[in-house]
């Protein structure tokens, strides 16, 4: 049996359109992961609009927020393209817009905007452990947790297909404190 979830996109893997670096405008092109459903929205959608975001910025700006508006759902089996305007370039910040196109048609809209630490400031991302939490390994995987809850209700359209996915069809591992999502 081939695997229905394959791990070969992701939303981060974004590649950029032949001849489309500019001084204005990027386009990058991906897709989003699959999953049991045809649409594309969300997270996804965010990913991919944050990674071309980030590509187009110079380099040590990273994230600082965003805002995205979603306008309509996208095909999940269909390319997609991330047309990156930079709207600001300044030394410590920079915005961008991006707009996610689907066979020509505008999907989602997004601001971001991006942020260069000060000269000795620590990087915004500060991914240092917390006190009080369990440290990620220690907890069930999501096929683990899954197992463990037994099968879904029969009124899931699809249970065998959802357990496969959420325990192992995507591209990020999930753990969750007490009680697991699942």
């Amino acid at each position: 049996m081939t695997d229905p979830f394959p791990k070969l996109s992701t939303p981060w893997a974004l590649t950029q359109a032949a001849g489309s670096a500019g001084e204005r405008f990027d386009v990058w092109e991906g897709r989003t992961v699959a999953t049991p459903w045809p649409a594309a929205y969300g997270g996804d959608l965010s990913v991919g609009a944050l990674a071309a975001a980030v590509r187009s910025a110079a380099d040590g700006q990273l994230p600082h927020s965003m805002q995205i508006a979603f306008l309509r759902p996208g095909d999940r089996d269909r390319p997609l393209s991330y047309v990156v305007e930079r709207v600001r370039d300044g030394f410590r910040y920079a915005n961008r817009s991006v707009r996610l196109l689907q066979d020509g048609t505008e999907i989602a809209a997004a601001a971001v905007l991006l942020r260069a630490p000060r000269p000795g400031e620590a990087p915004a991302a500060d991914l240092s452990p917390r006190d009080g939490l369990p440290d990620p390994d220690s907890l069930p995987t999501a096929a683990e947790a899954i197992a463990a809850r037994g099968p879904l209700s029969p009124d899931v359209d699809d249970p065998a297909q959802l357990d496969a996915y959420w325990g192992g069809g995507r591209a990020l591992d999930t753990r969750h404190i007490d009680p697991p999502l699942y």
